[in-house]
């Protein structure tokens, strides 16, 4: 007599079926990711009633297949835990538990997600987090030309817009490459468009230069006419817009011009060397920055370099654990552009990878994005995508006798 399945016992003692729980993950994982730049409360709630989910479609006979990046993601994890527990200022760091580890149950949910849905569902994932993106960048923007805000930062309060529209901006370019993923061309000028916009309004140089950068890699390899539009629009948008060209004279003398950070990197380097193995512990700033009296910003809390902030807070090992994820991210990423392999109708989340981490390390140069909440949250669920589509190439053959 045959096994009942471990999903139709479930669903015959369950008044949802599994099927309907998968349609409100799929709904759940859109919502979340267009949330982002709304609300950072409603982003928070969201991943938590994924999460849920997540393990009740596992319990259903859902199957969660390892990632290339789960044991990578797992030394970090281990390391800035020891670090929390190993702090100096313990009262501070504990708070990271909940306010920021809890959060990385958003990449296995996203890669569980991306392994179990359909293709189709996936592009419609990527099309909704560009349209909204593009929306939130526009309407952010508008509040500064009619003067409500200095600066487009999206609804969040927090200056987290600029990293958002970087993070996305590898996987829309790559979108210009594929016809399925939008067909209208107009479309995909108009959301780039918008990106640019909410790029400019933002005046954050250190994401300009990201994109800038990531514009010029991917129109040098794919597409040399879109590296010309892209510079007229930037030459359009500086002739126009008076507050774009104040920063980017700024630019000429980065130094003279970073604001708050040269005395923070000084006391970064001052009090290197007095716990080098595992920091002084996470979200420690202001007990180990004392002095505040130099910066002009007294709401500060961070030490405005990834690579200084994972060092100061924890140590060495937090340090080179980064450094492994992230690069294991771009070994997976080569390895998918090695294959080949079309990926998503013909998307290369390999070259979307690569250019994913030259914005991350570009941006890292003047914050600290990964530790972001919301800005982490959308990282994670990008580099799912690449550990998920590495996890389609076929695997050598080996020969026998």
């Amino acid at each position: 007599m045959p096994r009942e399945s471990p999903v139709a016992s479930a669903d015959a003692s369950s008044p949802i079926r599994t099927e309907t729980l998968a349609r409100w993950f799929d709904y759940g994982v859109k919502i979340q990711l267009a949330s982002l730049l709304v609300s950072i409360a409603v982003a928070q709630i969201l991943v938590g009633f994924l999460g849920i989910l997540w393990i009740i479609l596992m319990a259903r006979g859902q199957r969660y297949a390892r990632t290339p990046l789960d044991v990578p993601l797992f030394v970090f994890l281990g390391v800035r835990s020891l670090a929390v527990f190993f702090s100096e200022f313990p009262a501070e760091s504990f708070s990271t538990l909940s306010r920021e580890l809890v959060f990385y149950i958003s990449f296995f949910f996203s890669a569980h997600y991306l392994q179990q849905a359909s293709r189709e569902q996936i592009v419609g994932t990527l099309r909704w987090l560009f349209v909204s993106t593009a929306v939130v960048a526009i309407l952010s923007s508008l509040q500064v030309i009619i003067g409500m805000v200095d600066r487009a930062n999206g609804f969040t309060g927090g200056g987290t817009m600029a990293t958002h529209l970087v993070f996305v901006l590898p996987f829309l370019l790559l979108s210009v490459e594929s016809k399925e993923v939008f067909r209208s061309r107009w479309v995909l000028w108009a959301l780039l468009a918008a990106i640019g916009i909410g790029l400019a309004f933002s005046t954050k140089r250190g994401d300009w230069l990201a994109a800038g950068a990531i514009v010029f890699v991917y129109g040098l390899i794919f597409n040399r006419r879109l590296l010309l539009g892209a510079l007229l629009f930037g030459a359009i948008v500086v002739a126009g817009v008076p507050e774009v060209q104040e920063r980017l004279l700024t630019l000429a003398a980065p130094m003279e011009n970073a604001s708050d950070r040269l005395p923070v990197w000084e006391a970064a380097a001052q009090r290197s060397g007095e716990h080098p193995i595992l920091g002084f512990g996470p979200r420690t700033f202001h007990s180990v920055f004392l002095d505040v009296d130099k910066l002009t910003d007294k709401g500060i809390s961070s030490w405005h370099n990834e690579a200084i902030q994972f060092y100061m807070e924890s140590g060495a090992l937090g340090l080179a654990a980064f450094f492994f994820l992230i690069g294991y991210l771009v070994f997976l990423a080569v390895r998918l552009i090695r294959s080949k392999i079309a990926g998503l109708y013909g998307f290369r989340p390999g070259w979307a990878g690569i250019l994913l981490v030259l914005g991350l390390l570009i941006v890292g140069l003047f914050g600290a994005p990964t530790v972001s909440i919301t800005n982490a949250m959308l990282f994670r669920f990008l580099m799912a995508l690449i550990a998920v589509e590495s996890m389609r190439m076929p695997k050598p053959q080996t020969q026998e006798g």
